[in-house]
């Protein structure tokens, strides 16, 4: 159904209304009219809906001054800490004023009847590391009150949708596009001022214009892939183009990144057809084929930014080392070997995620330095934990089907 977009070339429509929303939101966040608090729940409305990318420097102008007025006040609101924190990821210490003489947090800070405070330190406490004591204390305080709130059927029609759904998954941890698109609905709800109908009509505009910049980009990727004739030449293999596109899109939504979303797709579904190809040994030479020309697009938006001297180095180690894991896993089985975990686990963050860890850095300007893609080929912890959570995931969430898929390439082995 996508490929009826494929033959769309112009990029995402300019149309006078979006820009005279976006300056109307623009002026919203700049100005001085709105008290700290107001402008911190505007700010944090603007993230969730997903068009933050537009006002960056607005954003960071606004927190910085709304921070110097909290730093020489000890009379905050608790719900505004957090939103500072959770969106600048400002310090630690912020949650000081809210410990007791002890050393803990005072419940007295975390009241109960303030839902919206709690929500936005729950969220908070996602981001916590390992030292940080007291937002383990903030995690369960504030899940266990507003799970009892749900349970209990303390909360309004309205807000209890709301607390469910961001007590399943905070927002760092959810696809931006449908967090924006699910918080549209919330929104609505919302006390509808001046201020916040100009952010939800610009909200709308720019989600409906990036949505159909995202089906073109899944158009010309199934395109590409109907043009490879590898559904008819290894018919056993996944053709998930619109699963493989996720990914991409995980990444990144903004338009200027668009090229780099299509290149990471095309790789997405053509990792998983040599992961495929790797447990029946069939068809090597279309999947190659298609490395090859894959390797080739990026070598030439490496080259439009320059960098195709050092980048190409890294995507084709890359691919050897991601085909080298999958003949590790059909070795195994082909040998009946189970291994060990941690062979199990050195070998999966290879074969997690491959060639993506470089190309999702080709494309957003200055951040696709030589320095970045020598530091990316070291496998630096932050890599190898993002590749095997993706593993384990991917693992666990597919092992029924892959089952399945294994059933069929013995079929047409």
């Amino acid at each position: 159904m996508f490929l009826r977009y494929a033959s769309e070339s112009k990029e995402v429509d300019d149309n006078v209304e979006h820009k005279v929303q976006k300056e109307k939101s623009k002026k919203v966040i700049s100005s001085n009219d709105q008290s700290p608090s107001g402008k911190l729940d505007f700010i944090d409305w603007v993230q969730r809906l997903a068009v933050s990318y537009h006002f960056e420097h607005e954003i960071e102008d606004a927190l910085a001054k709304i921070h110097s007025i909290y730093t020489s006040n000890n009379n905050v609101v608790r719900q505004d800490v957090v939103i500072i924190f959770t969106l600048w990821l400002y310090s630690f210490d912020v949650f000081e004023r809210f410990k007791d003489i002890k050393g803990k947090l005072n419940n007295e800070s975390l009241a109960e009847d303030d839902v919206e405070g709690m929500l936005a330190l729950y969220e908070a406490t996602q981001l916590e590391v390992p030292e940080e004591s007291i937002l383990d204390e903030a995690l369960h305080f504030t899940y266990t009150c507003l799970k009892s709130l749900i349970d209990n059927y303390q909360l309004s029609p309205c807000l209890n949708p709301r607390v469910n759904h961001r007590l399943s998954q905070p927002l760092h941890k959810r696809l931006h596009r449908l967090e924006a698109r699910h918080y549209m609905s919330f929104y609505q709800q919302q006390d509808p001022s001046q201020n916040h109908i100009k952010l939800f009509d610009f909200a709308k505009l720019d989600f409906n214009m990036l949505q159909h910049l995202h089906k073109r980009e899944i158009g010309n990727i199934t395109k590409w892939w109907k043009e490879t004739e590898l559904p008819k030449e290894v018919p056993y293999a996944r053709d998930q183009l619109v699963e493989s596109y996720f990914w991409s899109l995980a990444m990144s939504y903004e338009p200027q990144l668009s090229t780099t979303r299509m290149i990471t797709g095309k790789l997405v579904a053509i990792i998983c057809l040599l992961d495929d190809i790797y447990d029946t040994y069939d068809c090597m030479k279309a999947a190659f084929e298609a490395v090859i020309q894959a390797c080739n697009e990026i070598d030439m938006v490496a080259a439009k930014e320059g960098t195709s001297n050092f980048v190409m180095p890294h995507v084709k180690q890359a691919f050897i080392n991601l085909a080298e894991a999958y003949l590790m896993e059909a070795k195994w089985c082909s040998e009946k070997y189970v291994p060990s975990y941690e062979e199990y686990k050195n070998n999966g963050v290879v074969s997690s995620f491959g060639p993506l860890q470089i190309t999702s850095f080709l494309g957003p300007g200055n951040l696709a330095t030589e320095e970045v893609f020598d530091w990316i080929s070291t496998n630096p912890k932050i890599i190898e934990a993002v590749s095997l959570i993706g593993r384990l995931m991917d693992d666990v969430a597919t092992h029924e089907v892959q089952l399945r898929q294994y059933a069929w390439a013995f079929i047409y082995s």
